[in-house]
């Protein structure tokens, strides 16, 4: 797997503020109330920039990146204003699963434990 560079990461680090703030204050969509924007991967020729996303009011993760890819036009035209850079990345939203594989971590190795007490 190759390194990501200095700029890949200061480009994804500015794009998750200034997402994260256009979200929650310029977006009117109902649908993307509560979305926190977790973390952005850009390419490589930063042509993509894949947005990870959950909610913290626990609505459907499909329905909020519905309304976000609804609302991505309104979002590049912002961000073109915001950031200078020669070519805005397309916008990929996708849901932030980390949480529930970590969860699902912590069952297994609870189950674990379980059966060796019972096996001692």
């Amino acid at each position: 797997m190759q390194k990501e560079s200095f700029r890949n990461r200061r480009v994804a680090e500015l794009l998750r503020q200034e997402i994260s703030k256009l979200v929650e204050y310029d977006v009117k969509d109902p649908r993307v109330k509560g979305t926190i924007i977790i973390d952005v991967k850009v390419t490589k020729d930063l042509s993509l920039a894949r947005v990870y996303v959950r909610n913290m009011f626990g609505y459907d993760l499909d329905d909020v990146i519905e309304g976000l890819k609804s609302s991505s036009g309104f979002l590049i035209s912002r961000l073109n204003k915001l950031i200078r850079i020669r070519k805005m990345p397309e916008l990929e939203f996708l849901k932030d699963d980390t949480i529930d594989k970590a969860a699902r971590i912590d069952e297994l190795i609870e189950e674990i434990h379980k059966t060796d007490e019972r096996n001692n």
